[in-house]
This record gives structure tokens, sequence and C-alpha cells, in this order.
């Protein structure tokens, strides 16, 4: 998803004095700041998405207030440092307050969640925009401050701005690793939150001690440089601040795209996510490191700005011929056998390595362990690297007196972040929902090689603007012939299930096939299996949920999928109200299409309300008879927001005071061992051992079957369809069975999601 990407570009942060040990430690203290934010970043996203919503509109609500900080931090920052008279201890004291903050937001979280979960979408935007405001304009203060700082000690701007950009976001890569495979695994999301901040506090001081020992003469602290006699300002570009507005509005567009295909490929593994922001971090980093090198070399101002044209043109061409490779090459053998292997994989990385010794299954295990590295390399990071050159080479453009690189560095920053917003918002609510990704990148591609017009109109050469219309229609011409038409990219990727009819739809939440075939649907939701018919299974957990209630007059669905649960439900003739829960705005257009639901889907008694689950649950204040859920794959990124046990407390909380819970599982005990914690009544459907597939039922009474319903609804089925019903899950035991299974498992809490990040769990 494109909401990590506002830590990329606010990964730069502090400078070095004159000493050589005092270098060392504030370049350690650039790389400590790169990683705190973006542990900051991930940890307070996943918090706000629990009481604000896991949808779409709620994380671009959170993800465009963070970076709208981080912008006007930047614009203070710059306008602010040109005054500071000790630069350092106003760092200082930057990173104290943002640790401190980190501390206490443990508390003021729990206190919004408190008081405004689950609020209307402008109370939302509001509480959030409290909760973050402080801590990113802080974040975004630190550039243009440290800038002024360095470059006051080095006199050289763009050593300066490469440098930052390089120590700082590689350390954000390093942290995006580290929150994921680290602290969340093996700590919960508290932990990590509690390393960041000791982090920021660990920085001040060092930062503090740096000063108190450092020869005070030689910190000229946030003076500028001397302007020399003989400086010539560079010409004015007027013309750049946009430039910049679309090299941001692109590169967020494009990982938006990349983050989309990515994820279908690894099934929104929340560690194939850190390891592609890292992997596209990484490239920023380095292309920020070569861009130091290049400049120093001395280049004219000419040459500087057609090279920075010439990235993006760069940028575009190279994304255009990744993608290409990879649609072109999906029926060659080699290559089709890496996409297919990961695609059929469940889990990037997999849990355990499986000790093979045939050839072809060895190399297969090895690439399936690897994969999350090789895909996010082969598309993201050339074109992450050329994009980290961007940023420098743009501020040395727009410096044009030396005594103004802070306000220089802070504009800069803050147009970028312009561009990151709009094009977050663009490519995810317009273009991908509209025109689809691959007309979505060839509109990208177009723009870039627009750059083509700027850039040859500044080469020796003869009708420079005639020859670059010559280069951007052959190469419209050529993307509009060869690139893959609306959904052929996903298409390539995904297998084909043998069913008459492929339906397709794309939106906000993702990507959507259903397979059909007269009443045989097969649903595939951003590259899982979610739901088919017809399944027995589906039928047995309404069912068996139907018997157990003791009234069945109000029920509600979370997670639609094909509708047989929604369906079976209905059968009932005691039910007055279906209340369906469903994220996914796609899926519901994709189903529309077919015939089958154009009809289930009209009963008068169903409600259906488009929304996250949990952020339902905390604005609905009426009670349900029972709630199905049948939602999402325990690993997936945000499916702890329905498997905690301050979910399940929730849920608790809207049942009738003998109401019925189901849950859906294949996990290995950590689920069931949660909903126990909460529920004292049990019961576990599909076999005994911790790995089986299966449901649960939970209650906080006794339950005890009603025959008689249980009956009325299997006689609305075949004889043979009844029997299928009843050996689809058997019953396995109650409580006791699932104590047994969990024998020193832990339980999945709010900020302690085990089974979504499942490498540290040890069975």
């Amino acid at each position: 998803m494109w909401t990590e990407q506002a830590l990329i570009l606010n990964s730069t942060q502090c400078r070095p004095t004159s000493s050589s040990v005092q270098t060392a430690v504030l370049s350690s203290v650039f790389f400590l700041s790169g990683f705190s934010a973006l542990v900051y970043q991930v940890v307070w996203q996943r918090l706000l998405t629990l009481h604000y919503g896991v949808g779409a509109i709620s994380i671009t609500i959170i993800v465009t207030i963070f970076m709208g900080g981080l912008g006007l931090g930047a614009i203070i920052g710059g306008r602010f440092a040109g005054s500071l008279r000790n630069g350092l201890l106003f760092y200082a004291g930057i990173e104290l307050l943002i640790g401190v903050f980190g501390l206490g937001s443990f508390g003021l979280l729990d206190m919004l969640g408190r008081h405004t979960a689950g609020s209307a979408l402008p109370v939302a935007f509001l509480c959030i925009s409290l909760f973050l405001v402080v801590p990113t304009t802080l974040m975004g203060m630190t550039l243009p401050v440290l800038a002024r700082i360095y470059n006051a000690l080095v006199s050289d701007f763009a050593l300066t701005i490469s440098q930052l950009y390089f120590i700082n976001t590689m350390g954000a890569a390093v942290g995006s690793l580290a929150a994921a495979y680290g602290l969340i695994t093996f700590g919960g999301l508290d932990t990590a939150l509690q390393v960041a901040a000791a982090v920021n506090g660990v920085m001040g001081i060092l930062i503090l001690t740096c000063w108190k020992r450092a020869d005070r003469a030689a910190l000229p602290a946030a003076e500028p440089p001397v302007t020399p006699a003989n400086h010539t300002p560079h010409p004015v570009f007027p013309g750049l601040p946009f430039v910049v507005l679309a090299t941001g509005f692109f590169a967020i567009g494009y990982e938006i795209i990349w983050f989309r295909l990515l994820g279908i490929m690894f099934k929104g593994s929340p560690y194939a996510f850190a390891t592609i922001l890292s992997v596209y971090l990484a490239g920023i980093a380095f292309g920020s490191l070569w861009i130091s090198r290049r400049l120093a070399r001395g280049m004219g101002w000419p040459e500087k700005q057609g090279l920075l044209f010439g990235l993006q043109v760069l940028i575009a061409l190279y994304v255009l011929l990744s993608f290409l490779a990879f649609y072109w090459t999906s029926d060659i053998p080699p290559f089709k056998w890496l996409q297919a292997n990961t695609f059929a994989s469940p889990l990037h990385p997999p849990r355990h390595w499986r000790p093979i010794h045939d050839g072809l299954e060895f190399f297969r295990e090895i690439f399936v362990m690897a994969d999350v590295v090789f895909w996010p390399f082969a598309f993201a990071f050339v074109p992450a690297l050329l994009m980290g050159a961007t940023f420098p080479l743009a501020s040395v453009l727009g410096l044009r007196n030396p005594k103004h690189d802070a306000a220089t560095v802070g504009h800069i920053y803050a147009w970028t972040i312009l561009g990151n917003v709009l094009g977050g918002l663009v490519t995810g609510f317009v273009l991908l929902p509209f025109l689809g990704t691959e007309y979505t990148l060839q509109l990208f591609i177009a723009g870039g090689v627009l750059f083509l017009f700027p850039l040859f109109k500044r080469m020796t050469v003869r009708h420079p603007v005639r020859k670059a219309a010559f280069a951007v229609a052959a190469l419209f011409l050529l993307v509009g012939t060869i690139f893959p038409g609306r959904h052929a990219l996903y298409a390539a990727i995904h297998p084909n299930f043998g069913y008459g009819t492929v339906f397709i739809e794309e939106g906000r939440e993702g990507l959507v096939f259903t397979y059909a075939n007269g009443d045989r649907i097969h649903n595939v939701i951003n590259g899982m299996v979610h739901g088919g018919r017809p399944n027995e299974g589906f039928v047995r957990e309404a069912i068996e949920t139907l018997s157990y209630a003791r009234r069945v007059k109000r029920v509600l669905v979370i997670g639609y999928g094909t509708g047989q649960i929604s369906d079976t439900l209905l059968l009932s003739r005691e039910l007055e109200e279906l209340m369906i829960v469903e994220l996914n705005h796609a899926l519901m257009a994709n189903l529309r299409k077919i015939p089958l639901f154009r009809t289930s889907l009209f009963d008068p008694r169903i409600h259906l309300e488009m929304d996250d689950g949990r952020r339902y649950l905390n604005r609905e204040p009426g009670k349900f008879d029972a709630i199905l859920m049948d939602a999402i794959y325990y690993q997936s990124a945000y499916s702890n927001n329905l498997y905690s046990r301050q979910f399940f407390q929730l849920a608790a909380g809207r049942l009738t005071a003998d109401g019925v819970l189901m849950v859906w599982a294949d996990e290995h005990g950590i689920i069931p061992h949660t909903i126990a914690s909460v529920f004292p009544y049990v019961r576990k459907y599909g076999g005994s051992s911790p790995g089986t597939h299966g449901f649960y039922l939970a209650s906080s009474q006794p339950m005890s079957k009603d025959p008689t319903r249980e009956a009325a609804l299997l006689l609305q089925h075949d004889p043979a369809t009844r029997q299928r019903i009843s050996e689809a899950a058997s019953y396995s035991g109650d409580r006791a069975l699932v104590e047994r299974i969990s024998i020193g498992l832990p339980v999945n809490e709010d900020w302690k999601p085990r089974t979504e990040y499942y490498l540290g769990l040890q069975e």
C-alpha cells in the first residue's frame, strides 16, 4: 500500500561537527533518526487503524495527515532554521520531544480509542490530525535544520543534501526490516514503539554530549556559510516546483502499483510489504549517494537541468521495460515457473525450511524463501535509485543563495510531499479504479517520456523540439501497441481454474477475480482464495451457528465472500434482519456482474454495510443474536484487527447475553486460544489437531443445540447435500480441547499480532 512512502521523503536529518569523532557520532544519529521514524510510522498507522478502520479511505486519511505534517514541518523548519543560534541543541530538543511523544502515544491512542473509535470520517480526520500533527511536524523540521548545520560546516550544499539523504534513508530501510522481522515479531507493536522512543532519547543525549565536548568556536551551529565575494547566483528555474511536484506524484503512483502487484503475488504478507519498502528505500538511498559523487565531478547549470529531466525519462523507460518483460515472459517456462511458484505459495516468507534433496524442489524452496527480495529488486530498485537522485539534484537546482539553504530544502521537500499526497489520492481513488493498473502505468510512462521535450531543448542538436516530438510519438506508439491491456497483467499471473467465465474488478481495495460457471463460483481477492460455492463447509458454519443461538432475529456477517453463509442464514424464517459488513467495494461490484448475485443480494432482510468490520462494531450500539466471521486469512496484513483479544471482547459486547460468535480459522492454536481468553464456552469443528481447517463457536453462556431448527434448515437441501453438510466439519471438542492444542501458545493482542507476524512463533 502507498502509506509507508511518507517516511521515504522524511528520511533526512542531521550532520556533524568538524571533529572526525563528532562526525561519526552525528552520522550514527542520522541513521538512527531514519530508523526510528520508520518504526513510528508503521506502529502509529497500525494502531490508528484499530480505531478508524483499514479501508482505503481510512488509511488514506492517516497517510495524508502524516505526510502533510512532514511538509508543514519542512516549511516551518526552513524558515526557522535561519534564525537559530544553536542548531545542534535545537535538533537535540526535537529528537527528545519526538521520543517523549512516542512514549506518551500509548496513553493518547488508548484515550482516542475509548472516545472516538468508529467515528464518522470528519471526526476521525480531526482526531488523527490532533494525534499526528505534532510528531510529524517535528520530523519534517529536522531536514532543513540539519541541512543548515551541516552546510555551515562543509560549505558544500550538494554534498550536504546527498549525504544526509543517503544516511538517513538507509536508516529507514533498516528500520522497515527491523520493525517487521524483529521488533514486532518478537516483541510486539508496544516494544517497537518503546525502542523507537529510546532511540530518540539516545540521539538527543549523543548530540548534547557532542555539543558539550566540542570546541564551541568550531560549531557554527545554524550560521549559514559565508557567500563568496565572486559568487554568481544560479539562473532562475521557474518551473522547478512543478517538476518536483510531478516527480513526487509519479514516485508515489509507481509505488502504489508495485505494492499492488507484488502484494497480490505475496498474498498481502506484512513481511513482504516491509521488504518491498526496504528495497525501495535502499534504492532511494543509493541514488542519493550516486548523485553526490556525480555532482562532485563538477556539472554546469544546463547539465544539471538536463540530468534532472533525463532521470525522469529513464524511470519511465525502466518501468516500461520491466513490466513488459514480466508480461511477455509469463508464458516462457523458466519465467512462468518463477511467477507460478511465487503466486502459489501462501506465506512469504515461509514459516519453515523444508529439507528437500530433489534438485528442482530444492531450488524452488530457495526461491520461495528469497522471492520477497527478488521481485522488489526486479521492479523497484532501479527506478528508486533514479528517484533518490532526483531530490538532492532538485535541491541544488533550487538554491540561488547559500544563505537560503534551509529554506530551499524545506520548499523542495514540501513540494515533493505535495506531489506525494496528490499522487496517492489520484492514483488510489481515481486512476486505478477507473483505468486499472495497466492503463495507469501507460499514463505514468507517458508522463515520464514527456520530459524528453525539455531534455532535448537543452541538448546541442538541431531541431530539438521536432526530434523530441518524434521520439515521444514513437514511444507512445510502442507503448500503446505492445503494453498489456486492462487486467491482462494480472490475468497472466492468476491460474486458470477451468471455469467458464472470469469476471475481474479492480478498485480502491485491490483486485478481485471471480470465476463462474453456472452456480459454481471461485473467488480470488488480492491473490488469495476467499470463498467459493457450492461449498458445504460454509453451509455447515451457518446452520451450526443458528442451531446453537438462542434466538436468530438479528444476525451479523463480517465478510461476504461468495455469499453462501448469508444465503444459508436467509433460509431461516425466524431471521428478521441480516446485517452484512463487507470492506471490499470491488468484490461486491464484481459479484453483481454475475446473475446469481443479482437476486440473492436483494432480499429485503439484508442490510449491506460497506465498512471495516471492527470499525462497524465500534460505532454500532445494537446487539446481535449471532455474529459470523469468515473474513480474512490470519497471516494477511491487518488481519489481527479481527483476531485480537480486544476485538473478540468488542464482539462479545455486541452479542445478546446468550448470543453466539462463529469464527473460521485454519491456524495452529493462537486464534482459538484468543477466543477462549474472552468466551468461557467454546466449541471446535474440523478436527482435533492444531493445524486443521475448521471453525469455532463461542458464547458467554452455555450453548445447547436446537435440533428442530437444524432439521428445518437441513430439509431445504437434497439428501446428498445434507450428507455432505454433516460431514463438512465435524465437531471435535469443547474448551478442554482448545486449551490442549493451545498449550504454550500466546494470545493475540492489539499490541501483539502474533499470528500476523508468524515468524516468531515456536511450536
